[in-house]
């Protein structure tokens, strides 16, 4: 885990980044997370989070399994929930993204209206089938490794007989060389 601050498109790289810090372009991990606010926070922001919010659940870096339950239709930096799609940077925004990051950009589209017709596109109907395939794949995966790891302990108890075996022809030829036979 990387530790400390880097302006971003250094080589610095974790697991979790502080939302706060992101917004000035530092690249810092985060060592806290805001379940209400959704956020990542670095251990110098969350002491303003707290200060503000003392009745938000801020979970600790142990606590990373309870992290998961992050929604995707928010915004990291803002909050607010995602309704635009900025055509110019093909990024998602709320609104205040779309006021202050995107101000200048030409095209915007709503996502009710990009998701409107998603279900009856090609690519959407074929996912079931991709979907299936990959399972497929695992399935396949997962039995080559079983097998592999049965194969892997035959060979490792006849390699140990033909030890013993070749330890016991050796004390025969050789005599006891006040060694164990394990």
């Amino acid at each position: 885990m990387a530790t400390g601050a880097a302006y971003k498109g250094s080589d610095l790289v974790s697991d979790y980044n502080c939302s706060k810090c992101e917004i000035f372009d530092l690249n810092v991990e985060a060592q806290h997370f805001c379940s209400e606010c959704e956020h990542y926070l670095c251990d110098n922001c969350v002491k303003s989070h707290n200060e503000y919010h003392r009745k938000h659940t801020v979970y600790k870096r142990e606590d990373i399994p309870k992290w998961a339950g992050v929604t995707i239709d928010r915004c990291d930096q803002h909050g607010k929930k995602l309704e635009y799609n900025c055509n110019v940077h093909q990024e998602l925004c709320c609104y205040r993204c779309r006021e202050h990051n995107h101000g200048r950009c030409s095209s915007f589209s709503r996502l009710p209206d990009l998701a409107k017709d998603f279900l009856k596109t090609e690519e959407y109907k074929q996912l079931p089938a991709a979907v299936d395939k990959l399972r497929c794949s695992l399935d396949e995966l997962k039995n080559d490794r079983m097998n592999n790891e049965a194969l892997l302990n035959d060979t490792y108890k006849k390699t140990l007989a033909e030890v013993k075996t070749l330890r016991k022809k050796n004390k025969q030829h050789f005599g006891p060389a006040g060694e164990d036979d394990s």
